[in-house]
């Protein structure tokens, strides 16, 4: 019996030590083809790669820098996860059959960016996009890479975890999505799809995917410090006190959803209010009155996808409520907005008094302080005034690893505010 133990457990090891050696040997040959085929946009790089017992697929410390570029994406590690010591061999073979496995995750753990560096200036897929967190804070749609220096976030560092599965025989698919990025905020995101598949067949499923419909989607947020690092940013930026510029970003808000020819209730409008006012986190829960499909979801005019749509929200632990969203009239919508563009000149025809706007002719007392200097030519640097002479400014830019001093004549300058 001690023999055959010790027998098992050697056929054992030899198995998993034999397909250890040869996915992680696939693995070197797959990736050092894609490190030649990128040379042709930049220089990307990993360290080592590894295959664990529990059917992960390992690759370490990978680098990818743009062709120009003078910083480049790391990720610590990517990871695709198959669930079970066994979960390569069975992918192996459902890629051999062109069909789907029936669950399958992956892993980004520590993906760095810097704020102000070309790559993420230059990059749709690390720019923020169009939404509610810049609303009112000037006429930014979204935040720039410096924009997010000056709010303290000199560089992004993300986990990422994706993963699906697929339900019965491609009958429903569960998508799952987790972002946590680190000071700013955590997402999970879940996905509940009808697709109406007989069989996990990638030629099956991509024909049934058109017809693919929305059964449920389900929303979290937990707030790290983003929130607050928004409002005392775009607070100065408009010379308003914090509880000033909550208020302005609530009727931008609302404004917003007025040009969508979306009225929202009190009960959005409250709990909306009460996340800005104490950020820390809420949920939504969306599923469709109707069967809606994913084309249409998207596709859909927001004021009409209001009423195929059904949701509950919660916020900061507060009482669950209903989404009392009510369509506009073109009547409505047109009185409302051509109301609110009134409201909004008459307050910009108002003088107004900003604290951190500095005259040009008494940059003398604000040396060594955090500025922003804006130029004619539309150009922004960030940094610190050194000196101040002869009609120009010894102007110390912060650039990543160091610092550069320049000069800037005083003529070129449009202006300068306090960052700090």
């Amino acid at each position: 019996m001690k023999r055959f133990l010790i027998l098992a457990i050697l056929i054992a090891a030899g198995v998993f030590f034999g397909g250890k050696f040869y996915y992680e040997s696939q693995m070197k040959k797959s990736l050092d083809q894609l490190v030649q085929a990128a040379q042709v946009v930049g220089d990307f790089s990993y360290r080592d790669v590894n295959v664990t017992h529990t059917g992960e697929a390992q690759i370490n410390h990978l680098r990818f820098q743009p062709h120009g570029a003078n910083d480049a994406v790391l990720v610590n590690q990517v990871k695709l996860r198959t669930g079970n010591a066994l979960g390569l061999f069975y992918l192996s073979e459902d890629t051999k059959k062109q069909q789907f496995p029936q669950h399958l995750g992956v892993s980004v753990s520590g993906l760095r960016v810097l704020t102000g560096g070309s790559v993420y200036g230059s990059s749709q897929t690390f720019s923020t996009a169009q939404g509610f967190d810049a609303m009112g804070c000037g006429k930014r749609q979204k935040f720039s890479g410096h924009d997010l220096m000056d709010m303290g976030y000199e560089e992004l560092v993300m986990n990422i975890d994706l993963d699906y599965e697929i339900i019965g025989d491609g009958q429903k698919l569960r998508l799952y999505v987790r972002n946590l990025t680190e000071g700013v905020a955590r997402l999970e995101i879940t996905a509940d799809i009808q697709l109406g598949a007989s069989s996990r067949s990638a030629h099956v499923m991509a024909a049934t995917f058109p017809r693919a419909a929305l059964n449920s989607l389900d929303v979290k947020y937990e707030d790290l410090g983003y929130a607050a690092n928004v409002i005392k940013f775009c607070a100065a930026e408009m010379g308003m006190t914090p509880a000033e510029y909550r208020t302005h970003h609530l009727a931008a808000w609302q404004d917003y959803w007025n040009r969508q020819g979306i009225a929202v209730g009190p009960k959005v409008a409250t709990a909306y209010e009460s996340f800005i006012q104490m950020p820390d986190r809420f949920s939504l829960y969306l599923y469709p009155a109707t069967s809606l499909s994913l084309r249409d979801l998207f596709e859909t005019p927001a004021n009409i996808l209001i009423y195929r749509l059904q949701g509950n929200l919660e916020v900061n632990d507060a009482p669950v409520v209903t989404l009392d969203l009510v369509g506009l009239t073109e009547e409505e919508q047109a009185q409302i907005v051509a109301q609110k563009e009134a409201e909004q000149q008459a307050v910009a025809a108002e003088p107004g008094i900003d604290p951190n706007l500095l005259s040009l002719d008494n940059l003398q007392d604000h040396l060594r302080k955090s500025v922003r200097v804006r130029l004619h030519n539309g150009k922004i640097y960030r940094g610190q005034i050194r000196t101040v002479e002869n009609g120009r400014i010894q102007f110390q830019r912060f650039e990543q690893g160091g610092h550069l001093v320049m000069p800037i004549q005083l003529d070129d300058i449009k202006e300068v505010r306090l960052t700090d």
